[in-house]
Order: C-alpha cells, then structure tokens, then sequence
C-alpha cells in the first residue's frame, strides 16, 4: 500500500501518523510549514516476511528473520489485509517455508545437538 506516514522523531521506521489520503497528507504539511507536495519524503523498504514451517499450514510474520513469530494470522482476510498494509500484495507469494528443527553445537565444544522445535539454535 503506497501509505506515507509522519514521524515525530524524524526516524523514518517510527509511525507517529498515518495519512488515509492525499489531502491530509497536504492539510498536516501545510501545518507544519512543508509546501503541498510531495518532496522531502524518506522511502523505507519494505521490511519483514512471511513464513510457516514447511509441515504446518499456519503462516506468520516476523519483523525480522524467518521463524521469529511477530504475528499469527488468524484467517485469510487478517492475512491479506496484513499483506496490503504492509507494503506486500494480497496473494501468497514470498511465504518462506523453513524445516522445523536444527543440528547446533557451541563454537568451543564438541557436541553436537538436536534442537527440534525450531529452525535456528538456541541463543548463547
């Protein structure tokens, strides 16, 4: 969704106001002594993704990496609107699929682990 938002602090990630449409966009930069345009604004990436365990229908979305639950979806149309709010198309493109469970060992140490409930190794 092509949405611009205002941030307070200046940081381009942090949302402090989400503008629903071009004249608010405008009326907000008039108020601040910006001209009505659209200059000066910070493009952000998009960031995120979306993932579900390769045995498991459920699809969820992290903020940063695949397999760090941020947001469970709890039908379809929470999923796209989701998807649509964040930049993303509604469809199912781009899910990531990861195997559940890992082999891990600790850098100075011999053995080697199993770790079966997820797809990384436990924090050091």
């Amino acid at each position: 969704a092509p949405w611009v938002y205002w941030s307070i602090t200046g940081k381009p990630d942090q949302t402090d106001f989400k503008f629903e449409n071009a004249e608010a966009y405008n009326i907000h930069r008039k108020k601040h002594g910006w001209p009505a345009d659209w200059s000066g604004i910070v493009t952000n990436p998009t960031v995120g993704c979306y993932w579900k365990h390769l045995e498991h229908p459920t699809v969820y979305y992290s903020q940063t990496k695949p397999g760090v639950k941020h947001v469970t979806f709890a039908d379809e149309k929470v999923y796209m609107e989701h998807r649509f709010n964040h930049g993303f198309e509604k469809n199912w493109n781009g899910i990531v699929g990861i195997q559940r469970g890992c082999y891990w060992k600790a850098e100075k140490l011999p053995h080697i682990h199993w770790n079966h409930k997820t797809a990384y190794p436990p924090a050091e």
